[in-house]
């Protein structure tokens, strides 16, 4: 039971690190390219 537990608290942990990484990264794009790219961007799609 425990070891079940564990592995679960590391995926979840692994989970929010890979998530967090990524939501970083698209962060510091954005922040690299102008806003009327993204604004076109978002609006095309």
């Amino acid at each position: 039971m425990w070891g079940i537990k564990s592995k679960k608290g590391f995926a979840f942990a692994f989970y929010a690190f890979f998530v967090s990484s990524i939501f970083f990264i698209t962060k510091n794009k954005l922040k690299k390219t102008k806003p009327e790219k993204i604004f076109t961007a978002s609006s095309l799609s």
